[in-house]
């Protein structure tokens, strides 16, 4: 096959999932490369347990929550950091379980990823669940600082994460946010796994996303063009299932403040209601490299 023709054929995977073509050579086999849909449940869940909790890093970087590339695969997603401590700060204190009151009810008394451990393998971080093959992978970054993250997150109050099976109470948080679908793995965890799709080309990006007991929503800041996102997500190789209902979209007024707003559909899912704020350098309130090296000698504090 041609350069060019292997090129396009990775080139809308490589575009929502920020991997490189010379990764993805080896998996071509004549049409364009689909993203691994999670191979499970557990898989799917546990992905959506951390999407939803990491999402709010912030905007200092052009890597929505911090994230450089996702390499999908069945039973495993890799997940690349930037390489910035203050980054890794935030996913561990974010996502590793604590609990601050025994006596509320579990969902609100325990925060972090109910039941998530980890352990440092080689390069990496990996998170997972006792008893669950589900696995992410954290890479890209010196593992140094998640030690220091995790070490105060202990002084915080009484960690869960260092146990070697769940608690009771973890088990009834996630059997009580299944129940009432809080955490709907169907569509956050195959958008976790297309994250660079919802990014743009400008200085700070940051997509969020909330469950709010109707719909699912999904909020970016410099918005990439609505027409080339939602191609990806809804068309092609790497559509995730998602239908455009109803759209409203100012990208064709580059000058207008006002926000593109989206409303997807997904068979037998809650609704998705997307918003861009469409933010421009004239948003930032102050310089991110300074800011980012504040976080960072913060983050690296004993």
């Amino acid at each position: 096959m041609k350069h060019s023709l292997r090129l396009q054929a990775t080139a809308a995977r490589r575009r929502c999932t920020g991997e490189s073509h010379q990764s993805l050579v080896g998996l071509i086999d004549g049409a364009p490369l689909p993203i691994p849909c999670a191979a499970g449940t557990e898989q799917a869940e546990l992905e959506a347990s951390v999407f939803l909790r990491i999402c709010r890093v912030g905007s200092m970087t052009p890597h929505p929550a911090g994230i450089v590339r996702v390499r999908p695969e069945p039973d495993c997603l890799s997940v690349r950091l930037v390489d910035e401590p203050y980054v890794v700060q935030y996913w561990a204190e974010r996502i590793l379980p604590v609990v601050h009151d025994a006596g509320l009810d579990p969902r609100e008394g325990i925060t972090g990823v109910y039941g998530l451990r980890y352990r440092i393998t080689g390069s990496s971080v990996e998170l997972y669940r006792p008893g669950s093959s589900a696995l992410i992978r954290l890479e890209g970054f010196n593992r140094r600082w998640w030690e220091l993250a995790a070490a105060r997150r202990r002084l915080t109050a009484k960690a869960t994460f260092d146990l070697p099976q769940w608690t009771g109470a973890e088990r009834l948080a996630v059997r009580l946010v299944q129940e009432d679908n809080w955490e709907p793995a169907q569509l956050l965890s195959p958008l976790l796994r297309r994250i660079r799709a919802t990014a743009s080309g400008g200085p700070c990006n940051n997509t969020s996303t909330w469950f709010n007991d109707v719909a699912l929503r999904v909020e970016t800041t410099f918005v990439p063009v609505c027409a080339e996102m939602t191609a990806l997500l809804c068309q092609g190789p790497t559509a995730l299932g998602w239908t455009v209902e109803r759209e409203h979209c100012v990208c064709h007024l580059p000058a207008y403040k006002g926000s593109c707003i989206i409303e997807f559909s997904a068979p037998g899912q809650p609704p998705i209601h997307y918003s861009s704020l469409r933010w421009d350098s004239d948003d930032l309130s102050e310089e991110p490299g300074a800011r980012i090296a504040e976080l960072n000698a913060r983050a690296l504090r004993p």
